[in-house]
């Protein structure tokens, strides 16, 4: 695909998917069909009476260590299909929010006007996560952004979520709700240029 951002003015939706262990059974079962539903719900965001001309997608799953999903970079949501994901291993969110910020530092001159990032997890970290959400909040792709956490499971480290966000607030209290992502989504693309309002759509 080239570049990880495309010249088109664009919102990207980030997703950090917890796939550890902990996930096994009922939770990624419903993990996947949950965005099984919500892709599609994607593609139908009107972006006619936007300034954007693109949403975009891009997945990164995190277990024992993280690794992109779109491995070449923001997919058009329109040419985005989601395929399953599996659980296995431990909870590195510090090796995620690594990655996250070493792919934005990596993007050049992108046009994205803003970003969307979203974190689930069903447990808490087992790495060194605090240093690397201290560093990835340094940068300004991330800091510009709305960011979101949701909980999935009633044993999620809320707190964890709280200082991924910043705001309780952006977490949700319950699972997941896909209308309340694509508002989030659509905010996104309405408020672009500047800090998105901490208040849930």
């Amino acid at each position: 695909m080239g570049n990880f951002e495309s010249s088109k003015r664009s919102v990207t939706v980030y997703f950090l998917i917890d796939v550890s262990g902990s996930m096994d059974g009922e939770k990624m079962d419903n993990l996947n069909n949950f965005f099984r539903e919500l892709i599609p719900e994607i593609k139908e965001i009107p972006t006619e009476d936007t300034d954007i001309q693109a949403i975009k997608i891009a997945v990164l799953e995190y277990s024992s260590g993280a690794t992109w999903i779109t491995s070449s970079g923001p997919v058009p949501a329109d040419e985005f299909n989601w395929k399953n994901v599996y659980p296995g291993g431990v909870t590195d969110l510090g090796a995620a929010l690594k990655t996250l910020n070493e792919k934005l530092s990596a993007s050049k001159g992108d046009s994205v006007l803003n970003r969307l990032f979203i974190l689930f997890t069903d447990g808490s970290p087992t790495d060194m996560w605090k240093a690397e959400l201290a560093k990835l909040k340094e940068n300004e792709k991330f800091k510009n952004g709305m960011k979101i956490g949701i909980p999935i499971g009633d044993i999620a480290d809320i707190d964890v979520l709280n200082e991924f966000t910043g705001s309780k607030e952006l977490v949700s209290e319950k699972y997941y709700n896909i209308n309340q992502i694509c508002g989030f989504i659509y905010k996104s693309m309405t408020a672009y240029g500047t800090r998105a309002s901490s208040s849930m759509p």
